[in-house]
């Protein structure tokens, strides 16, 4: 297994590329790990979906962790940037995060 970091603009748009919309994953928030999934990519920002749980406090800083179709691993670290609730009758948070780095991809080989 081959690990690198993501040190360029570049480098992150060629991931982001690459990644799908609907993607699951995990946020980790005050070293505790939630199921959602990416909604969508524009340059830098990512929107992130996540069911509302009570324990979950959105800080500054988080990591969003997962896999792509191919295999490869990723763990992105994002700024906190807004949050909203669906609806009212909707269990689901929307977070904007903004893609800081460093991050790394580890290559399956």
């Amino acid at each position: 297994m081959m690990k690198r970091g993501i040190k360029t603009q570049v480098e992150r748009e060629e991931l982001v590329g690459r990644l799908l919309t609907g993607l699951p994953a995990q946020i980790i928030s005050n070293g505790i790990a939630h199921a959602g999934r990416i909604e969508k990519f524009s340059g830098n920002i990512m929107t992130f979906l996540i069911p509302v749980v009570k324990d979950f406090s959105p800080q500054m800083i988080m990591m969003v962790h997962g896999e792509v179709p191919s295999g490869e691993l990723y763990d992105l670290t994002c700024e906190f940037q807004w949050f909203f609730r669906i609806s009212q009758d909707d269990k689901r948070l929307l977070l904007g995060l903004e893609i800081t780095g460093p991050s790394e991809i580890n290559f399956k080989m």
